[in-house]
């Protein structure tokens, strides 16, 4: 954001409206969306015309995601008890 002395109270008092922003004002209205990270929100939700909105066929990608945390975990392993194979 950028601002000067003369637009600075403008810009305060009239924020642009970001993914961030979004955020903040679905947590105001959705008990779900409080339980979740930030990072965790488009697995849940897509962001539409300047907020988010539920997804009707839940998450996105959880196959893949699933898989990438597994195998970054099994790496984590690996390398922390230096297993050889």
């Amino acid at each position: 954001m950028y601002f000067n002395g003369k637009n600075a109270k403008k810009k305060v008092d009239t924020p642009k409206n970001t993914t961030l922003m979004a955020f903040f004002k679905l947590n105001c209205i959705d008990e779900f969306a409080r339980t979740l990270l930030y990072s965790e929100i488009p697995s849940y939700y897509r962001y539409v015309n300047g907020q988010f909105k539920r997804r009707k066929k839940g998450v996105r990608l959880a196959g893949k995601l699933r898989l990438l945390r597994f195998l970054i975990l099994l790496q984590c392993f690996i390398s922390e008890n230096e297993f050889v194979l």
